[in-house]
């Protein structure tokens, strides 16, 4: 599944955000953004976008080989360089496309199995990860 990212869409690793943040230290503020965002569709202002990607870009940029080690399987696992980048692109993206306006909005864009409707009467969509 991939994020539709201001018109965007970004690589389907982009919805573990929340998990890159949490590998990384990162605020609070940070932390609790990036797994609002990995939970569904979303709307912030573009000033609050671009300071939480910056900041995470930062942190997985500054640790760069202990994040691929820790996502690594067994030694010379290739996914979790793949990840990695997935994870900076859509960062490095999320940031240019809240350069452009003033308020960024996000949704999950992929098979219906992987989304439901909550059901208990607050109407808000839940993702559910496999």
């Amino acid at each position: 599944m991939e994020a539709d990212f201001e018109g965007e869409l970004l690589p389907g690793w982009s919805q573990l955000l929340d998990v890159a943040a949490r590998m990384v230290p990162i605020s609070d503020s940070s932390l609790e953004w990036f797994a609002r965002f990995g939970r569904g569709p979303g709307v912030d202002d573009s000033g609050t976008v671009r300071e939480h990607c910056a900041e995470l870009e930062a942190a997985l940029v500054a640790r760069r080989e202990q994040v691929i080690a820790d996502l690594q399987n067994h030694p010379g696992d290739g996914q979790a360089v793949t990840v990695w980048e997935a994870w900076v692109y859509s960062l490095e993206t999320m940031g240019q496309r809240a350069s452009a306006g003033k308020t960024c909005r996000w949704r999950w864009v992929g098979e219906e199995s992987e989304m439901t409707r909550d059901w208990d009467g607050d109407g808000e969509i839940k993702l559910l990860r496999p």
